[in-house]
């Protein structure tokens, strides 16, 4: 951690209105975009295309060292043939902002202005701009009138961010931001340069330009050495340490565009059980992969079809490994979309290119933003010309959708290859590509609605707003599993009436007493025989939860009649997927060893037959396999008299304030061959 950093500050660049025209030929318009620059930091938003009036919101994270430093914003039309028109700046002074905070402020009612600062010859405010306390921290709102232009303001708003030292690792000092989207601070030495191009007569006039996400910084120019010493301390935030360091060294030239003199990038691996928690293994084959990496705190949603290979979800089931029976085809699959850390194709024939990219903007769909393609197929390291024609494809169509190749490697045994793709985190590339191909899905296209949807061949947007789900990563495993999501506001009512978080954590903690007082010693279950579990009706997931310490793992069902929480679960660092029960399960018969309903079959009986999705769950479990039901005593009543009729045995029942716990095991109990005959003539 460098001492000299104060904290960090989050900078949102949300609009400018009424910029300068700089785009003659185009008419009445400019291509905009902003510089934030901040001593030795640089950083740019997007461009927007033949807009004077552009919407932005984008957020750049700046490291503080010293308040009285501004913030500089200088706006650029984008011009492609010519040096770019300058369209004004503006400074960001804050010092009024940093002695608000410094206050201490605690417990304020969301939207309270805790301080005015007026426009002055001293700041760049075009009205006067409010300090606001908004969800446990400060904000402040301003617009920027620009200088040196004919007309021009900017909206931005500024957000403090603390950046605490608390103690050593060894010999290694840690950092805690209070940022969950920050994990630390890293310092980058850059010492010096050997051997480089010449690329003036004799010599060349290098510096460094150092990026990581959005975030681009450099060194000073050494004149006339290929072997400068450069001895200089980069400092940048880290927020995803899948993100590469990519390091360009440059020829300063004085009159013409700098000469590239090579670059390097250094390529990180996934972090498995970390960031990576929740995955899609496609074409999982008997699920193998998925088996591996739960030694490594990974959960995989491993899904096959039934084909040539006959069964082979039956057969991960049967190892204890989570899969479902299912096939990428001309629906989306039953998951919410921006979930999945990791989707994972290996072996893989599933034809991504075709119709339009159909398949792969599915992918895309279910994949969080800042998320991996894991894909291994021959394409990736066979020079056949059907290979080379598929790679060729694929190679468009992931450029076509913003998709960033990380890595291709080569397994130097067997000489399998595989290719790392990185979704982005923001619309910037969508926004910047000269084909609208494939087109941006319209916002009335709901990416979490996956029940009976068809398949679209577009792309949907990355969130935009800092409160919208997926613009921040997850929590660390295995916090995230108690962490309430950061989406989740007060103003949200949750499912049992309550504020949305209070009932996030009252569920939780609902089920970590029902578990630990009841159902681990008191049904009489061996939970050392138990592996497979599914909750045919999970609300946040608090059961699944509360079973963590346990060698199991949970299905969670979500009902397509329920309001949908299922991206909650997978915030967690838990899965699940949508379901009707009026219909069947998509897994094979005897998979599962428990099943949990907790007022599951009350909210079915209106539209369901109560003793069809008994014989789904008869189908579903093994024999000596147990169900928990919790419902109305009414209901109890009816389904232990459906689950005598099927020959299984009830270990207990329970009753109070008409509510009810009823615990039966599937026996093995098989008709005789007279029965079999009595029932065939019925």
């Amino acid at each position: 951690m460098d001492n000299s950093i104060l904290g960090l500050l989050k900078l949102r660049i949300i609009r400018g209105t009424d910029l300068a025209i700089r785009d003659a030929i185009k008419g009445r318009a400019s291509d905009p975009y902003v510089v934030v620059s901040m001593g030795d930091q640089k950083l740019k938003t997007s461009v927007k295309k033949n807009n004077c009036n552009p919407e932005w919101n984008q957020e750049r994270t700046l490291s503080i060292k010293d308040v009285t430093t501004p913030i500089h914003l200088s706006v650029y039309d984008k011009d492609t043939f010519s040096g770019d028109d300058k369209m004004g700046d503006a400074d960001i002074d804050l010092k009024p902002y940093v002695q608000c905070v410094q206050i201490g402020f605690t417990k304020l009612t969301n939207g309270t202005v805790v301080k005015t600062i007026q426009p002055d010859e001293t700041n760049c405010l075009a009205k006067e701009s409010n300090c606001i306390w908004q969800n446990e921290t400060i904000i402040q709102e301003m617009v920027l009138k620009l200088r040196n232009v004919e007309s021009g303001e900017l909206a931005v708003e500024i957000e403090w961010v603390d950046v605490i030292v608390f103690g050593f690792e060894g010999r290694r000092r840690r950092c805690v931001s209070m940022d969950n989207n920050v994990l630390g601070i890293l310092k980058l030495r850059i010492i010096k340069g050997i051997n480089l191009a010449i690329r003036d007569t004799r010599a060349s006039d290098p510096y460094v330009v150092v990026r990581m996400g959005d975030q681009k910084l450099k060194t000073r120019v050494i004149k006339n050495n290929c072997n400068p010493t450069w001895n200089e301390e980069l400092t940048l935030f880290v927020k995803d340490v899948n993100i590469p360091l990519h390091l360009t060294v440059y020829d300063k030239d004085t009159f013409t565009v700098d000469d590239k003199m090579g670059e390097a990038e250094t390529v990180p691996d996934i972090a498995w059980g970390k960031r990576t928690r929740v995955i899609l293994d496609v074409g999982c084959g008997v699920a193998s992969f998925g088996g591996f990496l739960f030694d490594r705190d990974v959960l995989a949603m491993s899904l096959a079809p039934k084909d040539e290979h006959e069964a082979q979800v039956q057969f991960a089931l049967e190892r204890g490994i989570p899969a479902i029976s299912a096939v990428m085809g001309t629906k989306r699959l039953p998951f919410p979309g921006k979930v999945f850390d990791v989707v994972h194709c290996a072996r893989c024939r599933v034809p991504w290119h075709i119709e339009g990219g159909k398949l792969l903007l599915e992918l895309n769909r279910v994949l969080r933003p800042g998320g991996f393609f894991v894909w291994s197929a021959t394409p990736i390291y066979q020079k056949l010309p059907e290979d080379v024609e598929i790679w060729n494809a694929m190679k468009a169509l992931t450029k076509a959708i913003c998709w960033e190749l990380v890595s291709i490697s080569k397994d130097q045994v067997n000489g399998v290859g595989v290719a790392v793709y990185k979704k982005p985190s923001s619309n910037e590339c969508y926004e910047q590509r000269s084909k609208n191909e494939p087109p941006l899905c319209s916002d009335s296209d709901d990416a979490n609605a996956a029940w009976n949807v068809k398949l679209k061949a577009c792309i949907h947007k990355a969130p935009v707003s800092s409160t919208e789900r997926g613009s921040k990563l997850p929590a660390k495993w295995p916090a995230r599993l108690t962490k309430v999501p950061y989406w989740l506001l007060s103003s949200q009512v949750g499912v049992y009436g309550k504020p949305a978080p209070e009932d996030f954590t009252a569920d939780y903690e609902h089920w970590k007493r029902v578990v630990s007082k009841s159902y681990l010693n008191g049904l009489g279950i061996q939970w050392s025989n138990i592996r497979n579990v599914m909750d045919m009706r999970s609300v946040y997931g608090g059961f699944a939860a509360a079973l963590r310490d346990l060698n199991v793992w949970v299905m969670n069902v979500v009902s397509i009649d329920s309001p949908d929480t299922l991206p909650i679960i997978y915030e967690r660092g838990l899965f699940g997927i949508y379901h009707d029960w009026c219909e069947s399960f998509s897994t094979y018969p005897r998979t599962y060893d428990l099943l949990h309903a907790d007022h599951l079959f009350s909210s079915l009986k209106k539209r369901c037959n109560l003793a069809a999705v008994v014989a789904e769950a008869d189908r579903i479990l093994r024999p000596e396999g147990k169900l928990i039901v919790r419902d109305s005593v009414e209901i109890i009543e009816e389904l232990e008299s459906l689950v005598r009729s099927l020959q299984w045995k009830v270990r207990m029942t329970y009753s109070k304030d008409k509510e009810g716990l009823l615990c039966v095991q599937k026996s093995m109990w098989r008709p005789k061959e007279q029965e079999k005959l009595e029932y065939a003539i019925i």
